[in-house]
């Protein structure tokens, strides 16, 4: 019946919502600061991410090329068998700059109602320092990377902030409901599910991207792979994982 498919929607999508909010506390947005929230204006969680390099030394190193030259000597004397003979072999090597540095990773979420950004709340954040060797004496600075937004207000609308209880329910009397698919309700959450889906693509793009362009610029004069991989970055599970909160 058309009514056990309406009670299958509030189901799954109460679900889907109780999915998000345990995905949001592991974020920092725990039952603390989802109380705390002041549901009569919009609210905003916001991902902010910069990176910062800092010169620590330049080295001469002595890379060996794949040239060489022998050079002998002999030695005659009076009696010939005392006669020396000895063969030098001499590698060529090419000498490189190498410049090293610290570079700080730097991510933040924070939480703001409304326009109220100066007076946005971090509720996770996160610092990293990794060595980095390029054979170029020009870093990439500071950079701050553009903050990914996404409004909560929808989400914070479905659920009970005290008891932490999710209420999304289909209207079925609203004159816009037509079938169990074709109602706001069900807009409103797929609207919210395509928005999480962006913002997290967003990051992935935006700060991801950064980070593999700082690891590929790693340019040591003597192949050194380096400790710190987009293995560990993404690698949510991993304790040192750059991205694990």
């Amino acid at each position: 019946t058309y009514g056990a498919k309406y009670g299958l929607v509030n189901l799954t999508s109460n679900a889907a919502i109780i999915a998000y909010i345990n995905c949001f506390d592991k974020l920092g947005l725990d039952a603390t600061v989802l109380k705390s929230i002041d549901k009569t204006k919009p609210a905003t969680l916001r991902f902010d991410s910069s990176t910062a390099w800092k010169f620590v030394k330049e080295l001469d190193v002595d890379v060996p090329v794949n040239r060489s030259y022998e050079e002998k000597e002999e030695t005659a004397y009076s009696d010939s068998s005392k006669n020396t003979k000895k063969t030098n072999i001499f590698k060529a090597v090419h000498h490189v700059k190498e410049y090293h540095w610290e570079v700080e990773v730097n991510w933040s979420i924070s939480l703001y109602s409304g326009t109220s950004i100066e007076d946005k709340k971090v509720i996770k954040s996160r610092a990293y320092k990794t060595p980095l060797i390029t054979q170029s004496n020009k870093g990439m600075g500071f950079k701050t990377l553009p903050p990914c937004d996404l409004s909560l207000s929808w989400l914070l609308q479905q659920i009970d902030t005290l008891n932490l209880n999710s209420q999304f329910k289909v209207d079925t009397e609203d004159a816009e409901t037509k079938t169990p698919r074709r109602n706001s309700a069900v807009k409103n959450a797929l609207d919210f599910t395509a928005q999480l889906r962006g913002w997290c693509q967003n990051i992935e793009r935006s700060f991801f991207g950064h980070l593999v362009q700082i690891l590929g610029s790693h340019n040591p004069a003597l192949p050194k792979p380096h400790t710190f991989t987009m293995g560990q970055i993404r690698g949510i599970t991993k304790q040192y994982s750059l991205f694990n909160p």
